[in-house]
């Protein structure tokens, strides 16, 4: 026999034998169910019962691939970079090709980017990260609690409390109104009081009353600012006094030269107001005399008013 005949026995012999380790097999003598998750059942070849190793490349570089045979379909997948909780430093896996021997090939790479970011630019709220709900942006408490502020937050501008009109919580908030004193502060809001005498009993000037200034005086003008003076009484400080009668004759022929330049033509009406200033300024000069025997500062208060009497008829006169 030649050694080409010998071989090809021998090849055919290997052919039909069954691997060592390997179950023989045939049509009445099926192979075993498989339950290795991580074996795949070929079939009966050539006689014996064949398995592969199952494949459980996902072809992806990100994942590391291992098979469990316990495990439901047996193939198990693993993040390279592990698995990021929510609220944990995010580790990131990217593909990195790089060539060798003139192909491409892709690495893991993995990147930390840190915890995620929760603010949300708001400065109303409060930012944080709870597992596993993630990002939670809790409301800023802004109320002062006072029924008079109007409370509010900007998301910008943050917490602000302004105050209402008209709303008070003690009497000592009442006073911001000048022409009223003694009011009260009842169920937040501002009663009672009387009204602020504003009234200086000088005919004069112009009264008034102004709620964030309080009482305000201005002098009457033009030919009322004159004419006024014949309303105007003795200063206080002469009560009681008798004033000479030099003095009253020279005011009362003042004020009836001051009625007739109220009818005039312009040119003699400021020869009457001349005429009245020259009264008053001697009606002032008697005072000195009187000023002696008169109650104490009842002189000095007569000639004061006395020289404004006489200030405001020579403006009257310029202005015509």
């Amino acid at each position: 026999m030649s050694k080409a005949t010998l071989g090809l026995i021998l090849l055919a012999a290997l052919l039909h034998a069954t691997p060592a380790g390997a179950q023989a097999c045939d049509p009445g003598n099926p192979c075993p169910l498989n339950f290795n998750q991580c074996r795949i059942f070929d079939g009966c070849i050539n006689g014996s019962c064949v398995y592969s190793d199952r494949n459980c490349d996902d072809g992806d570089v990100c994942t590391d691939d291992s098979c469990n045979a316990n495990a439901p379909g047996g193939c198990v997948h693993v993040p390279h970079c592990g698995v990021n909780t929510i609220c944990s430093d995010q580790n990131i896996c990217f593909k990195r090709a790089i060539p060798l021997g003139g192909h491409i090939v892709f690495i893991a790479e993995c990147v930390n980017e840190g915890p995620p970011n929760c603010d949300d630019n708001d400065v109303c709220t409060t930012d944080h990260c709870v597992e596993p709900a993630g990002c939670l942006h809790d409301p800023v408490p802004f109320d002062d609690h006072d029924v008079c502020t109007l409370d509010e937050c900007d998301p910008v501008a943050g917490i602000s409390h302004t105050p209402l009109p008209g709303c008070c919580n003690l009497d000592t908030e009442c006073s911001g109104d000048k022409c009223t004193t003694g009011k009260q502060c009842v169920d937040h809001s501002c009663t009672g009081g009387a009204a602020v005498t504003c009234d200086d009993g000088d005919p004069c000037t112009i009264d008034s009353c102004n709620p964030a200034d309080g009482c305000l005086t201005r002098s009457r003008d033009g030919f009322e600012g004159l004419a006024c003076i014949c309303d105007r009484t003795p200063p206080a400080t002469c009560a009681g006094a008798t004033v000479p009668r030099t003095i009253t004759k020279r005011s009362t022929k003042a004020c009836k030269l001051i009625a007739t330049a109220r009818t005039a033509d312009t040119v003699h009406a400021r020869k009457l107001l001349g005429r009245v200033a020259v009264q008053l300024k001697r009606a002032k000069a008697a005072v000195a005399r009187f000023g002696r025997k008169a109650p104490a500062g009842c002189g000095q208060a007569l000639a004061a008013q006395l020289g404004d009497d006489e200030a405001r008829a020579q403006s009257a006169e310029q202005s015509l």
